[in-house]
């Protein structure tokens, strides 16, 4: 594979900058082989990863928003992918969800990696192994983890988790309020999945 493949440009990011987010994007994607449940999922575990991993805070900046951490590049990058290895690599699965007053919520999408993109999650790989071993090892262990432990809850389960983790992220945000409103249903779901301990679902209930 060519490396002038991986380049396209771009306003918004200098070509290495891109290339390097494209990586990610496709690593993350491909890490658990199964897709990322929806667009919230994408951006809330790539703010949680970002947390861990400088560089990645450093290539998709995440502000607040009216569903909290919001990255507008990653948005660009997924949702529209201008971008010829990301249009063959990740494909877009509509999929349904019931929201926690019972109605059925069917306008967000999965994502998962095309056989394309399966190749370049083997490409870059083998390249992030060569190049930087137990480094690169350790950032794919934390991108399975946070998948395996997020990807547990809905969407809206996921969102109240993250506004009472990081609540710096609450003040711009549009569904806090209605989420807070339904707390201890969201709450008993969260413990229910091991995601939180009792006294941690204690406190979040008393505030």
């Amino acid at each position: 594979m060519n490396e002038s493949q991986l380049i396209n440009n771009n306003k918004e990011v200098n070509k290495t900058e891109e290339k390097k987010i494209i990586k990610l994007i496709i690593l993350f994607t491909g890490v658990i082989d199964r897709p990322v449940p929806s667009s919230e999922h994408f951006q809330k575990e790539m703010f949680l990863l970002s947390k861990s991993i400088p560089i990645i805070a450093e290539l998709i900046p995440f502000n607040k928003d009216k569903k909290g951490p919001y990255s507008y590049m990653l948005k660009e990058f997924l949702n529209e992918p201008y971008n010829h290895i990301l249009r063959i690599s990740i494909h877009k699965i509509k999929r349904q969800e019931i929201t926690i007053t019972g109605s059925i919520d069917n306008t967000h999408y999965a994502y998962k990696l095309t056989e394309e993109g399966k190749e370049y999650y083997r490409y870059f790989m083998n390249e992030g192994i060569k190049k930087s071993g137990e480094k690169f090892l350790y950032m794919l262990a934390l991108m399975k983890s946070i998948r395996d432990i997020y990807e547990k809850l809905t969407r809206e389960e996921l969102m109240y988790l993250i506004y009472e983790t990081y609540p710096d992220y609450i003040s711009d945000s549009e569904i806090y309020e209605e989420l807070k409103k339904r707390k201890k249903v969201l709450l008993d779901r969260i413990l229910a999945k091991g995601l939180i301990t009792e006294e941690r679902y204690k406190e979040l209930l008393q505030r």
